[in-house]
């Protein structure tokens, strides 16, 4: 794991936590933007930023998963080098399984970390979809509305001639 990396992970988690307080915050005072829009632009815009962040912290957690995992390849045969040589229950061997074993650990719990912030991402994904699918459907009401409206306003039109159209005739039929 080199320095970069390590000090990467923490600033990540700590701008995803951000970026979880900023959701919570945006949604509790989402009761007073009286715009539906706005409200979906701004949960998009952190979900957005909260999917970014996730995945550079799947990217440093994978790259250290893979250095981890060589490492635990290299403790590997040198527990069986030290099983060949030295004995199965010789000090070395007994060393190079404890070192082994501390390597293991911290593969699984790397391995862990991807998945959860991998599970973490797939719900915020859904979440955007969903967002997006409620802001098609909004769209498809709206449009829906619109086009009752232009009915409603042709149905009011044709009325309005066939008022007129009376009136003329019987205008009309009172003065031969």
């Amino acid at each position: 794991m080199t320095g970069v990396q390590t000090c990467a992970l923490p600033i990540l988690e700590s701008r995803i936590k951000n970026l979880n307080s900023e959701m919570k915050a945006a949604v509790s005072s989402m009761s007073g933007l009286e715009n539906a829009e706005q409200q979906a632009a701004k949960k998009s815009d952190i979900l957005t930023r909260s999917i970014d962040a996730t995945k550079d912290k799947i990217g440093i957690l994978s790259q250290q998963y893979d250095k981890a995992k060589a490492k635990l390849d290299e403790l590997g045969a040198e527990l069986e080098n030290a099983r060949q040589q030295f004995g199965e229950n010789s000090a070395e061997a007994l060393k190079a399984e404890a070192a082994y074993n501390r390597q293991a650990v911290t593969v699984n719990n790397l391995g862990t970390k991807i998945n959860n912030a991998t599970a973490d991402m797939n719900k915020m994904e859904a979440e955007l979809r969903d967002l997006a699918d409620d802001a098609d459907r909004a769209g498809d009401d709206m449009a829906r509305l619109g086009d009752d409206a232009d009915r409603a306003g042709d149905d009011l039109d044709r009325m309005g001639d066939q008022a007129e159209d009376r009136k003329s005739t019987r205008l009309n039929s009172r003065h031969p």
